[in-house]
């Protein structure tokens, strides 16, 4: 009975997955005062940063993680050692957070190139299961290449990775992400989607330097400044004069009104065959009301309709006024713009006796 107890322990002690957490775990006890870097730390601010650096240690052990990292992220902050992003990094990676793991991964990885694995109390084994760590955390995050003019400031939503050029890729989640890159000059943006374990290029460069945004989206070029103040402008002409010719045909239709109650008041004062064959200044006055009223309903009808046409050019302008300014297109593919990129074509109302609507001219 014993002897099958034993051979059952060896089993679940042999099994591959313990042995690689075993190996993992045996990597995180490597003392970190062995793997110190110069830090402006006092020497008690070292002892603590030591003793929160073991405290994670056996919180790895222990599987708790979370609380390992943030141990790893207090002492590291304090005094940063050869084994910090190391130990970070290993931590992340049980966490599931393989992009600050692959980030953590290769900073250890670059630093011993340079130091050499004794100076992380490693051997060539334990530096390949850390490389092994390495690639699994790259292959489950995207990861960006960015080409920007030197010194530009390297923003990545809304996270500052510092300047051009970068020593590294970007590591981010697979999917979308905005890349700006700062200059002097202005802006220059754009959006790419990565999917994980590929590099994707990026390349914010601007040959024709100047204060724009380069966007491969949405977004409208700064050095067109009267791009939107003449949508502006041209939206609220035509909605003013929309108004107005509402309250002239409203002012009308009220005079009118007034004349024909006039007309009914002096109808009222006439005899019965009222002025049929008859000429007098009392009926040269109703003939001049009715004329006064038949005028003002003609007009106060065109008001009302140019009113409507020129609210329904101001409408149709905010809607097909372009927002957008392709910043990168083929030479010669110019339709609906100008070469330099702007509109071939406008939207204009058009009023004519008993026409109204709205057209759109321009070179086709």
């Amino acid at each position: 009975m014993r002897s099958l107890k034993m051979a059952a322990v060896l089993r679940f002690l042999s099994s591959p997955r313990l042995i690689l957490a075993g190996a993992v775990a045996a990597l995180l006890l490597v003392p970190a005062a062995a793997s110190a870097q110069g830090s402006g730390a006092s020497p008690t601010a070292i002892r603590e940063a030591e003793q929160r650096f073991e405290e994670g240690k056996t919180l790895f052990s222990q599987r708790k993680y979370a609380d390992a990292r943030l141990k790893f992220e207090q002492a590291c902050a304090v005094h940063r050692t050869v084994n910090c992003p190391k130990n970070l990094g290993l931590a992340e990676f049980e966490l599931g957070q393989y992009v600050e793991a692959t980030t953590h991964l290769r900073e250890f990885l670059q630093g011993i190139r340079v130091s050499g694995p004794a100076a992380a109390g490693l051997d060539a084994d334990g530096v390949a299961l850390i490389q092994k760590k390495y690639n699994e955390a790259f292959l489950r995050c995207g990861h960006l290449e960015v080409t920007a003019p030197a010194g530009a400031s390297i923003v990545v939503e809304g996270r500052n990775l510092g300047t051009a050029p970068l020593r590294d890729t970007v590591d981010v989640p697979a999917g979308e992400h905005t890349v700006e890159a700062h200059t002097d000059a202005g802006i220059l943006r754009q959006k790419v989607t990565v999917a994980q374990g590929e590099v994707a290029p990026v390349r914010l460069t601007d040959p024709n330097a100047g204060a724009r945004v380069k966007v491969d989206g949405d977004s409208q070029r700064p050095d067109r400044p009267g791009h939107s103040s003449a949508r502006t402008v041209t939206l609220v002409s035509l909605y003013g004069v929309a108004v107005l010719a509402a309250g002239a045909g409203i002012g009308l239709t009220l005079h009118a009104e007034a004349r024909k109650g006039d007309a009914d008041d002096r109808r009222g004062d006439l005899p019965s065959n009222g002025c049929t064959g008859v000429s007098s200044a009392r009926c040269d006055d109703l003939r001049s009301l009715r004329d006064t009223y038949d005028t003002d309903k003609r007009w106060a009808t065109v008001a009302f309709i140019g009113a409507g046409v020129f609210a329904a050019a101001a409408t149709a302008t905010f809607f097909l006024w372009p927002n957008t300014v392709s910043n990168e297109r083929p030479a010669g593919k110019t339709t609906g713009r100008t070469a330099e990129g702007g509109v071939k074509g406008r939207v204009v109302p058009m009023l004519a006796p008993g026409l109204g609507g709205v057209g759109y001219a321009g070179t086709f």
